[in-house]
């Protein structure tokens, strides 16, 4: 049974959506019999066809906000002769909100074969807005371009905040399905020389791509607070790049922070999960607009203390873990008092670990990738 997975955000654009096709494909092919995935994605360079850990990646270059706004009908019709080519038996479109999202319902209903939905997404400040939605979404529904999500057979939502945002838009049924990782890659040694970090050092870890919503600023503020206390602080961030890299390490000289600070950009998969595995607790700064934050999940399977704040969707992955804080409001202030406290207890630290590599296994894909299974054989 071949399953055409399409995504607008595939390698080289990384980010959750990016890193939770990769999963699925890759569990596809160890845990499910049968199963041939195929991944169709608009991120990289040129018109080819690559193979990631054995998957097949087509890939049909495009810009994403162009597109949208003048080129999606021809970008329709192109990919409705790829999908054709490929003849899939399932397609499985990650992300409503981008040209592969919009326009796969109408390929899925012109050539017969069904379409599926995931939902990664919710707009920033859902969660205090959530009551507004009720009105917009009656409205967005009658608007043409949003017409096409309706034609999806099934629509899983990761969360419950986002299976929330979804049905406002899209009458049929929605399953919750969380995000999911791979335990064993966190089972790895791992120390700091290595990695160029001191051994008598409080490591504070980030992990995001560049997105004005994930707060690394309110980070760096909230380090300046926390270093008063704690002076050999220093924060990590990985996979921040471009002008927003630039704009923080800017703000961290302007801080007198540039000896705590330290961005690293992206790094391969096997240095990063060594960062998870030698730092003292992971922040995760977001204003909103997280529907469920994968990072929490890694940083759990690392045994790694969080500091979080509710991101929207955030809490309801952090809340009932015991890994972690899970602050309602995003202020540096807070924030610091939350690091601080997990910085200072080795006790507190250990108990937040023990909690999370309980919790967290629960999540493992060995486990999620057959609810998603289910759900392909009930569509068929």
């Amino acid at each position: 049974m071949r399953i055409l997975l399409l995504t607008d955000f595939f390698y080289p654009r990384y980010g959750g959506v990016a890193t939770h096709v990769h999963g699925l494909s890759k569990s596809l092919k160890l845990y499910a019999k049968g199963f041939e995935p195929v991944i169709l994605t608009s991120a990289g360079s040129n018109n080819s066809v690559d193979h990631f850990d054995g998957i097949p990646i087509v890939r049909y270059p495009y810009s994403i906000e162009t597109t949208l706004m003048f080129n999606l009908e021809r970008v329709t019709k192109r990919l409705r002769y790829i999908v054709k080519a490929i003849e899939p038996d399932i397609m499985h479109v990650h992300h409503a909100f981008s040209p592969m999202g919009l326009s796969v319902p109408w390929i899925s209903k012109s050539l017969g074969i069904p379409a599926i939905l995931t939902n990664h997404s919710v707009p920033i400040g859902y969660y205090i807005t959530r009551r507004v939605w009720y009105t917009l979404g009656e409205f967005l529904r009658s608007y043409s371009l949003l017409k096409s999500l309706r034609h999806y057979k099934h629509v899983i939502a990761v969360s419950k905040v986002a299976a929330d945002f979804i049905s406002k838009l899209y009458p049929g049924k929605i399953t919750i399905i969380p995000n999911a990782i791979f335990l064993e890659e966190f089972n790895i040694n791992a120390n700091r020389s290595e990695l160029g970090i001191e051994k008598d050092e409080s490591v504070i870890l980030m992990v995001g791509r560049a997105s004005f919503k994930k707060g690394f600023e309110l980070a760096i503020l909230s380090l300046r607070e926390v270093v008063k206390k704690i002076p050999n602080a220093n924060l990590y961030i990985i996979g921040l790049s471009g002008f927003q890299r630039n704009l923080i390490e800017r703000m961290a000289r302007l801080l007198h922070l540039e000896n705590n600070v330290h961005v690293i950009g992206f790094v391969p998969r096997e240095k990063l999960v060594k960062y998870y595995k030698v730092s003292d607790v992971f922040l995760h700064a977001a204003y909103g607009g997280e529907s469920f934050g994968i990072v929490l999940l890694e940083a759990m399977a690392a045994g790694l203390p969080i500091v979080s704040t509710h991101g929207d969707g955030l809490k309801h992955v952090l809340g009932n873990s015991g890994a972690g804080i899970c602050i309602d409001y995003p202020s540096p202030k807070i924030i610091a008092r939350a690091l601080i406290k997990v910085l200072l207890s080795k006790e507190l630290r250990e108990k937040m670990r023990n909690n999370a590599l309980r919790f967290v296994k629960k999540y493992s894909w060995s486990n999620i990738i057959k609810d998603i299974v289910s759900i392909y054989r009930e569509v068929l």
